[in-house]
C-alpha cells in the first residue's frame, strides 16, 4: 500500500508540473533557424565595400523587441545607417519579416531546390502593385574570403515585369547569409560572430 501511495503522489505531481502555464514567449525562444542564427550580436562582415569604408558592408542582429508575445530581431546595416528589418524565427525555421503590423514569409528555407514561392509584401510603384517571386535553389557551394561553405541555400528574389531589382542571399547553415548579389554589387563574407564564435579572418 505504501508504494502504490509513492507511485501515486508521483504520478499525481509530474502530472502537475506538465500542466503548469509556460511563459508565452517560451515556444519561439527554443526555435532556431539553420540557416540564419538569430540572436543579438550575431555580427557579419563583408568585401564590397569594405566595413572600414562603408557601413554597408556590415550587417548584424542589433536588438530583440517583443511584439504580440513573439520575439523579434532587428536585423540592421553598420554604424550610420537607419535601415533595419525586423525578423523572427517560426517553428520551421523560417524567417518571417514584420511590417506594419503583419508578418510575410521572407526567407523560407523549407522549400525543395528549384522551387518558387512569392513574397508576399506587396511593392507598390507608381500605380501598380508587383510582388517578388523568390525562386529557391538548395545544395551548393559558396566560396567566399571567410572559406568555403558547403548544403548552401540560395534564395533569388526577383519582379518578373520589373528590370534590375534582383537580389540573391547565399545562406550557409549555423552562419546565416555568406553572400548578398544585387544592386550592382557582390558583397561576400569576410568574417562573421555567430553566438559568440569567430568565422573567417
Amino acid at each position: 500500500m505504501k508504494v502504490q501511495t509513492v507511485l501515486f503522489t508521483f504520478i499525481f505531481l509530474l502530472l502537475l508540473s506538465c500542466s503548469k502555464d509556460k511563459n508565452p514567449l517560451e515556444p519561439l525562444d527554443i526555435y532556431s533557424s539553420k540557416y540564419f542564427p538569430l540572436k543579438v550580436g550575431n555580427t557579419w562582415y563583408y568585401d564590397s565595400p569594405t566595413p572600414q569604408t562603408h557601413p554597408w558592408a556590415m550587417k548584424m542582429i542589433r536588438d530583440s523587441a517583443r511584439i504580440d508575445k513573439k520575439i523579434y530581431y532587428i536585423w540592421t546595416y553598420g554604424e550610420g545607417v537607419d535601415i533595419y528589418d525586423t525578423v523572427r524565427v517560426d517553428e520551421s525555421g523560417r524567417i518571417l519579416k514584420y511590417i506594419d503590423g503583419d508578418e510575410y514569409v521572407w526567407f523560407d528555407f523549407t522549400q525543395p531546390t528549384d522551387a518558387t514561392y512569392r513574397f508576399d509584401y506587396p511593392e507598390i510603384w507608381g500605380t501598380k502593385v508587383y510582388y517578388f517571386q523568390v525562386h529557391v535553389t538548395t545544395n551548393r557551394t559558396c566560396e567566399t574570403p571567410a572559406g568555403i561553405f558547403e548544403d548552401c541555400i540560395v534564395l533569388w528574389f526577383d519582379i518578373p515585369e520589373v528590370a534590375d531589382e534582383q537580389t540573391e542571399y547565399t545562406f550557409a547553415p549555423n552562419i546565416g547569409v555568406v553572400r548578398i548579389a544585387g544592386g550592382w554589387s557582390d558583397k561576400k563574407l569576410t568574417s562573421a560572430v555567430i553566438n559568440g564564435s569567430m568565422i573567417g579572418k
